[in-house]
């Protein structure tokens, strides 16, 4: 699967910075995930937050777990190695 990502004029892709998170289940196969996050260091610094609030199923829950600590343990990993 490949996302077709924003772009910003110059060609780079665009990326908000998630502030916090919450999940919740939803009946007895779906998860409620928000996630919150700012377009601008000026709502960083004014508190001002936007939310994505999505649905998954258990088993895209577990796939998109699965991906994110896979990914976080490589950053992990480049990081450990590399000197201090």
């Amino acid at each position: 699967m490949s996302i077709k990502l924003k772009k910003d004029r110059h060609g780079n892709v665009i990326v908000r910075p998630m502030t916090d998170y919450e999940v919740r289940t939803v009946g007895d196969m779906s998860l409620m995930v928000a996630i919150e996050y700012v377009e601008s260091p000026e709502q960083f610094e004014n508190g001002e937050r936007k939310t994505l609030q999505t649905l998954m199923y258990d088993h895209q829950a577990l796939e998109f777990a699965d991906a994110i600590k896979r990914s976080a343990l490589i950053l992990k990993t480049s990081k450990s190695g590399k000197a201090q």
